[in-house]
């Protein structure tokens, strides 16, 4: 039950706990990247951290603050397509499994 909670925490969040097991595995976390590939084609990617994520559920807004899943995805990326050209989007992610839900991503920003 300890490694699934350590998974959880550490999976996409960059938390910190006390004991040197979290503290070493912080580090390898990584943030999204957005990247606009085509006319209205946006492609997320981010690392996968240590643990066994069942899947990514992929968020999106337009204000920052206020968030709605978009995308569910078993993989490290994810393509948004029909975007408005010129318009700010934001993106986090989050993983889940069995045990519950990880916590949120930092949050990419981009314009395509």
């Amino acid at each position: 039950m300890r490694k699934l909670l350590l998974f959880i925490c550490l999976l996409l969040s960059g938390c910190a706990g006390s004991d040197s097991e979290t503290s070493s595995e912080t580090s390898s976390n990584s943030s999204p990247t957005a990247t606009v590939v085509a006319d209205g084609v946006i492609q997320l990617n981010w690392d996968a951290s240590s643990g066994f994520p069942d899947g990514y559920y992929v968020e999106q807004s337009n204000d920052g603050i206020h968030f709605t899943q978009i995308q569910d995805v078993t993989v490290t990326n994810a393509v948004i397509v029909n975007a408005v050209r010129n318009r700010a989007y934001q993106f986090r992610v989050r993983a889940y499994n069995s045990g519950g839900l990880s916590p949120y991503s930092a949050v990419v920003d981009v314009i395509p």
